[in-house]
């Protein structure tokens, strides 16, 4: 599968130059900056690793469009290997070592700048071989510092390179020329000849006889293996996904640019804009969005192989994990983007319709690439009233029974196809619903976010109905931001921890004490007492439609037991309509265990409140 290796450096940017040694075309631009290439070169000087290279053989089944590395100049030159990770130190090294041009490269401010590198000869002779060795100069060769104002030297010439001993570490692997000059500058005066000798035995030799450890991968190795290789060993770096690789295989046998397609280019809008235009879908990337192309397409493959006859193991199976989307060919990603696209878009109406208005509420991401693929299947139909119900129950059911959190490709697959035989009436309920279990004592512990199911919560009371605790309109997508909602306590945090006995954090810092309140309503709250807040609300809003009780029921909050800052029963009454909230949507009865009184709450969950 791959061999160990050790090639010269010198080799290595030479093959670069001449088209040998190539980039596949999911690799990402070159970006280093000045300093880091100064510190890389100072590396190689000093005989220090810097890390193995990753190539592949090229001439097997996989083919990934190529180019060139930044600075060659042997363009239609087909590659005899691609190199998959190490891309930033060979180009940094190639445009430093080999190139008469300036390197373009960007100050530590980001600021773009072309420089030269120079070693300063005499203290590349110290024993330790300073970093500050490198000099950086730029395009012009003129040093100088204050800002200009103050002329220190210029290299413009090789005369001036001679005097001021600067050698060029473009003429590192060629330095013939470079000395027979000096030889004649310093008039063969054998101190000059000398150090120059010693320069090139202790600094440029060392240099030209540098070893990259390079592991390299055989031309028959498959895609999935080359992008696991290359996440075990970019550990450094961003890993490489199935888009970038997708990106460089399309570009080599179609016409399809995955990555145009995905960002837009000048004048267009691209997938990645459109659908993010829903803020509900700021948390869907380029690879969700292969994910779903995967399940549609794979559940096509799929009822198409039933229709042929086969069965059992003959039949494809439907599937969204690493090797099924570097399968992906490029006519099917072409025949299901638009629809997979539009599946998006109603994904965020499905969304909206149930609460979920904002990217960081969404429950479970996963879910919108199951939507949009399910929608795709099904042409984007509208979903009949019937429809509309089994699907609300699969959501609310992988919400509350938090089966996202591990096994997500496996789970999007059995969901795509359980979802679509229930609703064709093929099957029974999806494994979604059936293992979904949603236990009374869980509401206790939840704290944060990071919670499906504190989202749910959250989520649940906005679908039916919740109201602004000022205005009294319902919060929908419409406000929701303009107001500035968020999840706030509704017993405040600082009255809570004024009780005597305290209120326990575990009890008042979870989602029953918990609900929408825009931030206007939430700065009147404060950290004062409910009965005190409850009061100032029902003044200003005299002239509402709606009373603060009528808005504070929208919300499962007991009017009579807040406004008498009576906590615990205010809890216990509390969780129960959260519980029997979701039990309904769930289609299910939750497990019901007692626990919810702060006589019942024990000193494990509190710990484990604190720690959250």
């Amino acid at each position: 599968m791959f061999e160990l290796i050790q090639p010269n450096l010198q080799d290595v940017l030479r093959d670069a130059q001449i088209g040998k040694l190539q980039l596949p075309d999911f690799q990402r631009g070159w970006v280093w900056e000045e300093n880091a290439i100064a510190s890389l070169v100072a590396s190689v000087a000093r005989s220090f690793p810097v890390g193995a290279l990753l190539s592949l053989k090229t001439g097997g089944a996989i083919r990934f469009q190529p180019r060139i590395i930044e600075g060659a100049t042997e363009k239609g030159t087909t590659p005899d290997e691609l190199l998959l990770d190490g891309q930033q130190r060979v180009t940094s090294l190639f445009q430093a070592f080999m190139r008469d041009e300036p390197v373009d490269t960007r100050t530590a401010q980001g600021k773009k700048r072309k420089v030269f590198y120079y070693f300063n000869i005499e203290r590349s002779l110290e024993a330790s071989f300073p970093e500050d060795a490198i000099e950086i100069v730029n395009e012009s060769k003129v040093v100088s510092k204050d800002f200009g104002r103050k002329f220190v030297r210029e290299l413009t010439t090789r005369e001036a390179e001679y005097k001021n001993m600067r050698y060029p570490a473009n003429a590192v692997f060629d330095s013939r020329d470079w000395f027979n000059g000096w030889m004649a500058y310093y008039e063969y005066e054998q101190e000059k000849i000398t150090l120059f000798q010693k320069f090139e035995k202790d600094v440029l030799v060392p240099i030209r006889n540098y070893m990259l450890p390079m592991i390299r991968l055989e031309d028959e190795t498959s895609k999935e293996a080359i992008c696991l290789v290359f996440e075990k060993v970019n550990t450094g770096g961003k890993k490489l996904d199935a888009f970038e690789l997708l990106t460089a295989i399309f570009a080599a046998s179609s016409k399809v640019n995955l990555r145009t397609d995905w960002y837009g280019e000048k004048g267009t809008l691209g997938r990645e804009e459109r659908l993010h235009k829903f803020d509900v879908l700021k948390g869907i990337d380029r690879t969700d969005f292969l994910r779903a192309i995967s399940l549609a397409h794979t559940y096509e493959n799929r009822r198409t192989s039933e229709a042929e006859g086969k069965t059992g193991r003959e039949l494809p199976t439907v599937s969204c994990n690493h090797a099924a989307l570097l399968d992906i060919p490029a006519d099917a990603y072409e025949r299901w983007r638009g629809a997979i696209t539009k599946g998006f878009e109603n994904a965020a109406r499905f969304l909206h319709g149930h609460g979920v208005f904002w990217w960081k509420d969404v429950p479970y991401p996963a879910q919108a690439t199951a939507l949009a693929a399910f929608f795709a299947i099904r042409e984007n139909q509208p979903l009949t009233a019937a429809e509309r119900r089994m699907i609300e129950r699969w959501f609310w059911c992988g919400v509350f029974g938090e089966l996202y959190g591990s096994s997500t490709d496996t789970r999007l697959a059995n969901d795509v196809e359980d979802m679509t035989r229930w609703l064709g009436g093929k099957q029974s309920e999806p494994r979604t619903i059936s293992s979904a279990i949603f236990s009374e004592s869980r509401l206790d512990t939840l704290y944060t976010r990071t919670s499906a199911a504190y989202k749910g919560v959250h989520a649940l009371l906005l679908k039916y109905g919740a109201m602004d605790f000022l205005t009294g309109e319902r919060v929908d997508v419409a406000n929701y931001f303009s107001e500035s909602f968020d999840i706030h306590h509704i017993f405040p945090r600082h009255w809570c921890g004024n009780q005597e006995p305290s209120i326990p954090r575990a009890l008042y810092n979870n989602i029953v004490n918990k609900t929408a309140i825009s931030s206007r309503t939430n700065r009147k709250i404060g950290g004062r007492a409910p009965s005190t807040y409850c009061q100032n609300l029902d003044e200003h809003m005299s002239d509402n439609e709606v009373s603060l009780d009528e808005i504070l029921n929208s919300h499962k909050i007991d009017p009579e037991l807040l406004r008498s800052n009576a906590f615990h029963e205010f809890y216990t009454t509390r969780k129960t309509a959260l519980l029997t909230m979701i039990e309904e949507a769930m289609g299910k009865a939750a497990h019901r265990d007692g626990v919810g009184s702060l006589e019942d709450y024990d000193e494990q969950q509190m710990d484990e409140s604190r720690a959250a």
